[in-house]
């Protein structure tokens, strides 16, 4: 399983398929242009309208009625900067929840908290190495205000088969719960592939999406942008994984 992450996270990163039209246009003269291509795929897939554009291509349209109360909303994990955690904090959190990319997750569970357009949050209970994730976010919740009676952890979970697994058992008895998913925009249509294949019926709602508008300065390449397309080409390579599996 490690050597698969290993070889996904090599396999999303643009920088390694640069490398790779490199190599090929220096072994083979022939496939010299290909240096040229690969400057050229540098140059686009550093720019932020081309990752603006492949996020919105991949992003999958909300499915959420807020005109009424939801049940509950399963807030699914990986929103976390546990390395941060690990570094600097073996003897405990100390107080700190340091969140990733993905914090708008967090963000918007915590307005239909304040909103009240939500009864409980579902949470999974996941620990990476020392760190327990579901414990961090918990902590930043009630500093904000959150009653924990109002939070259920419902089972250990590593992966987010294993999220949609949880919360299809916990719901098991009451299938006219209305509940709501959140998620980021790149990972969205595979946590709903998940769904489907367990049968599993929820509205979701994305956070992180980009809008399309052109500026002079989205076509100026920079490092970051890298960076980002990375992290979407690793969703959609998970995506593909399970799909070539049968597993969504």
């Amino acid at each position: 399983m490690e050597l698969l992450k290993l070889l996904l996270r090599i396999a999303a990163d643009p920088l390694s398929h640069i490398l790779l039209l490199v190599l090929l246009g220096w072994a083979m003269r022939p496939l010299r242009k290909l240096w040229l291509l690969a400057v050229l795929y540098f140059v686009l897939m550093s720019t932020p309208l081309v990752h603006k554009g492949l996020v919105q291509l991949w992003a999958v349209p909300d499915r959420v009625d807020l005109q009424t109360k939801y049940d509950a909303a399963v807030l699914l994990l990986g929103v976390t900067d546990y390395k941060w955690h690990l570094t600097y904090t073996h003897d405990g959190r100390k107080g700190y929840c340091n969140l990733n990319r993905n914090a708008g997750r967090v963000g918007y569970v915590l307005n239909l908290f304040r909103n009240n357009q939500i009864s409980y949050l579902l949470l999974g209970q996941n620990t990476i190495g020392e760190f327990d994730e579901t414990a961090c976010v918990i902590d930043l919740l009630k500093h904000q205000g959150v009653d924990l009676n109002r939070i259920v952890v419902i089972g250990r979970v590593r992966r987010t088969l294993d999220e949609i697994q949880a919360v299809k058992q916990f719901l098991a008895r009451s299938k006219k719960a209305r509940v709501l998913m959140v998620t980021s925009s790149n990972h969205m249509r595979r946590a709903l592939a998940h769904a489907q294949a367990e049968d599993l019926v929820m509205n979701h709602y994305a956070t992180g999406k980009v809008d399309i508008t052109w500026q002079v300065k989205d076509s100026v390449p920079a490092s970051k942008w890298l960076v980002k397309n990375a992290s979407l080409f690793y969703e959609m390579l998970a995506y593909l994984g399970y799909k070539l599996s049968n597993k969504i």
